[in-house]
């Protein structure tokens, strides 16, 4: 059942993503930018379980997951929290008397 939560949940970022991304670029680039997107989310996400191993070797098994998979998260949206605020503030600046 949580995982079915935890699908839903990540799943329902895309469509959002999907469209700040087509939002950002100019028409001429909405394609190459959506599919260069695709291509690093799927080789960096895909291939970051390979990381795990040798760096379980160095600091162990359970530390290399919690750094890996929770704080790669953490790390995500603490960026995000950071660039919403700064967005927020720029934006507040720009119209304020």
């Amino acid at each position: 059942m949580f995982l079915f939560a935890y699908f839903f949940f990540a799943e329902a970022w895309f469509s959002i993503l999907f469209t700040v991304i087509v939002e950002v670029c100019d028409a001429s680039v909405r394609s190459t930018a959506v599919g260069l997107f695709m291509f690093v989310l799927g080789n960096v996400g895909g291939n970051l379980p390979i990381v795990v191993d040798p760096l379980s070797k160095i600091i162990g098994y359970r530390e290399a997951i919690y750094i890996v998979w929770p704080g790669e998260k953490i790390k995500k949206s603490l960026q995000y929290t950071e660039e919403t605020l700064l967005s927020f503030l720029q934006d507040f600046w720009r119209w304020a008397p």
